[in-house]
């Protein structure tokens, strides 16, 4: 199989290279320079870039005409000032037995051959974790609802494919 156009591979000397998708332009850097000077400017968004390239999710203007607009920094700051109270150690700290049990729940799920596919049963594993330390009690505390959960992530996760970028109007399946 050809691939037409291998980006970094092609011109291992070039620190960037950019293309364009449905009227936008896409631009890949690699190096130091190259990653201060991304983030020196103010045109270049890693957000929007990354929401273009990965299916185009909703944005919280979709759901209130309110919401103030931020950059990438803001963003970033937004983002993690809400999610460091929930990782803070003395909220692990009291987390651990619970964190502890669904491990062990888990495991109890693996073959007893003393073998395993870590990749067949280490993302269960990580989504119920995730869960318990930053979804709601409700579900980490039940395998069903975390599972019914988890099949919805992945449906979401599977639905954003090339198509569903190139051809967003195009009826498929989620």
């Amino acid at each position: 199989m050809v691939i037409p156009f291998d980006g970094f591979k092609k011109f291992p000397q070039e620190r960037s290279f950019g293309f364009g998708i449905m009227g936008h332009n896409i631009v890949a850097l690699r190096g130091e320079e190259a990653r201060k000077t991304f983030f020196s400017r103010g045109d270049l968004s890693f957000t929007e870039g990354y929401q273009l390239l990965f299916g185009g999710g909703p944005s919280t203007k979709d759901i209130s005409q309110d919401t103030p607009d931020r950059d990438d920094q803001e963003q970033l700051s937004f983002f993690l000032r809400h999610l460091t109270p929930l990782l803070k150690n003395d909220r692990l700290a009291q987390l651990t037995p619970d964190l502890m049990s669904d491990i062990e729940r888990n495991m109890k799920s693996w073959d007893e051959t003393g073998k395993f596919d870590p990749f067949e049963v280490m993302y269960s594993t990580v989504f119920q974790l995730t869960i318990r330390a930053a979804g709601a009690r409700e579900i980490a505390d039940s395998v069903e609802r975390c599972k019914h959960l988890e099949e919805l992530y992945w449906k979401v996760e599977k639905g954003s494919t090339a198509a569903s970028l190139l051809l967003p109007w195009l009826p498929s399946k989620a």
